[in-house]
């Protein structure tokens, strides 16, 4: 790479069409569920590049903190890179969430199967803390082809219970649609479940362009081993669940 940048200016004088490496930051998480933190490392196609971060989710400055190397974040984060060249950001920032969640790694029961076309990571996928990209075929987004997803995770023992949310994708043209409603109910023995609310999806199903959407639900109050999220799959095509966060 440093060669190539250095042959720039005779590559242009030669009139020689190239490609220029992108000013694009790649975010790269290593999570490590047991010690709640998570390795972070970047990667550009520049050579040797200054790239300033920060953790809170603010866009870097010159005066954001340089990357040298891999660096550990404890707990919950959103993590904003940029190359910087001359004091200026030449490109655009990239930004990820961290979200260290009382779900991270629990288990989830499977009520109705996922997609054996598009499993994920199969029983980690929806507690695993990665989230899913614009892709669903990225294996962090979990499929459920014509059936309703169902999922109960279970969190060892009694957990006093503050919020919940859960993103789903539509995209028309292969037939992924947002779910009808999703619900959460709550039990202390996985038999007795009561409702603590449902969520109706106001995306409509005509919708073609890509679209994402939250479903936030407000647990306060609420204390549970088990915590079940059922989405209605009323369009019968695929329905692409993204993180459970809960908190």
């Amino acid at each position: 790479m440093r060669r190539l940048q250095s042959h720039y200016l005779l590559l242009q004088r030669l009139h020689v069409n190239y490609y220029r490496p992108s000013y694009a930051v790649t975010i790269h998480p290593d999570i490590n569920i047991a010690a709640h933190k998570t390795v972070i490392s970047f990667s550009t196609e520049q050579y040797q590049p200054q790239i300033r971060y920060t953790l809170d989710g603010t866009v870097p400055a010159s005066q954001s903190a340089l990357y040298a190397s891999s660096f550990e974040v404890h707990g919950t984060a959103t993590v904003t890179a940029a190359i910087f060249k001359d004091n200026n950001m030449p490109g655009k920032p990239a930004s990820l969430r961290l979200d260290h969640h009382l779900a991270l790694g629990k288990k989830v029961i499977y009520n109705l199967p996922y997609s054996k076309g598009y499993p994920g990571q199969r029983e980690s996928t929806l507690v695993n803390g990665y989230r899913g990209s614009l892709t669903y075929g990225d294996g962090q987004w979990q499929g459920f082809e014509g059936k309703d997803m169902d999922v109960t995770i279970d969190m060892d023992q009694a957990t006093a219970l503050k919020s919940l949310s859960v993103s789903f994708m539509q995209q028309t043209g292969p037939g992924v649609y947002i779910p009808a409603f999703v619900e959460v109910l709550v039990s202390d023995d996985n038999k007795d479940f009561r409702k603590v609310k449902q969520i109706d999806n106001d995306v409509p199903a005509t919708q073609s362009t890509l679209t994402f959407k939250d479903f936030r639900f407000d647990l306060k109050g609420q204390s549970a081993r088990y915590i079940r999220i059922h989405a209605k799959n009323l369009q019968h095509g695929f329905l692409f669940a993204d993180e459970v966060i809960i908190y």
